[in-house]
């Protein structure tokens, strides 16, 4: 495991980007977990930077979306 110290958190985002991408570039049909908040800006941003000056396709890609429901009644 590769452990990343960063300093800010869009340099946290910049770096999941990064990992994805590669990621994707080594497996065309990954399967990613996209969590949401504003804490995933950040690497949403750069992720979508990369992804349109690389002209990275997505067309294999599946998702699912995670999100956290506390104190909701059923």
């Amino acid at each position: 495991m590769k452990i990343i110290i960063c300093n800010t958190k869009n340099e946290v985002g910049k770096e999941a980007a990064r990992f994805v991408i590669n990621e994707l570039k080594r497996k065309k049909n990954l399967i990613l977990g996209l969590a949401t908040g504003k804490t995933m800006i950040s690497f949403y941003k750069e992720l979508a930077r990369i992804s349109i000056a690389k002209k990275i396709s997505y067309t294999n890609v599946k998702t699912f979306n995670l999100d956290e429901y506390i104190d909701i009644s059923s």
